[in-house]
């Protein structure tokens, strides 16, 4: 609220709001002009659900089909990508470099609370820094690439950031 009281565009991208369950309405009232993601923490924990919410708008995401959005087990040995076709992470990546680009001549405040590193691990491929390593399990091959993938997100931002010419008045 008070970041839109000063004149920002507010967004907010991936688990959404401060608790276990929310709503659209809930969610503007704290002040977020646009959110995507999840509403439910508990549907937070895979990361293949069959819908995310935009906006207060179910929106499908292809090729996922799984109620429990493709949640793992806490071993984390089933096979990668099995959850389903489309990456939750990959879903907020994309909205948050739009946001961006859209937002580049006002001033903005983006909050993404990740899901990256969360368990149960998922991911839609194996990082190839981690994929033969037979050192590690398939669970640790699968959480190193998270946690790469949340450090390449970064990098995505920091990039769009730098090409928009932001990357110097941004606090990230």
């Amino acid at each position: 609220q008070v970041a839109g009281e000063a004149g920002y565009k507010t967004a907010q991208f991936g688990k959404l709001d401060r608790g276990f369950l929310t709503w659209a309405e809930r969610v503007r009232r704290f002040g977020w002009d646009h959110h995507v993601g999840y509403y439910d923490h508990s549907r937070a924990h895979g990361f293949y659900p069959p819908y995310l919410w935009r906006d207060g708008e179910r929106f499908e995401l292809e090729g996922n089909d799984r109620a429990d959005c493709g949640k793992m087990s806490e071993k984390g040995d089933e096979p990668v990508g099995a959850g389903g076709k489309t990456y939750s992470q990959n879903v907020f990546i994309e909205g948050i470099l739009k946001f961006l680009r859209e937002h580049r001549d006002e001033p903005f405040f983006l909050y993404h609370p990740t899901q990256l590193p969360h368990g149960p691990v998922a991911i839609p491929e194996l990082h190839p820094d981690y994929a033969d390593d037979d050192g590690l399990s398939l669970a640790e091959k699968k959480y190193a690439s998270m946690v790469r993938m949340l450090d390449d997100h970064v990098g995505l931002i920091m990039a769009e950031l730098k090409k928009l010419g932001l990357d110097e008045k941004t606090v990230v």
